[in-house]
């Protein structure tokens, strides 16, 4: 886990070990595409979220996840 002043967030990643997820303080996605010894920032997802992001999980098996902030915006992306 990481803590960053006010919340609580989490980095999740894909079953498959490919695409690891984050959300941040400022309310954004970043999708981060990991290879062997690289890690590559893929997509930013700006604006979706009011508030700071408290957890981010993937789906079982699936390419969604699902992402929640500190004001109980729960959304669903795919």
């Amino acid at each position: 886990m990481y803590i960053n002043g006010s919340n609580t967030n989490r980095a999740t990643m894909n079953s498959s070990g490919k695409y690891g997820a984050v959300g941040s303080r400022q309310g954004n996605v970043l999708i981060f595409e990991i290879k062997s010894n690289e890690i590559t920032l893929e997509e930013i997802y700006p604006g979706f979220h009011t508030s700071c992001i408290n957890s981010i999980q993937w789906q079982p098996g699936a390419s969604s996840f699902s992402s929640i902030d500190s004001s109980g915006s729960l959304l669903i992306w795919e």
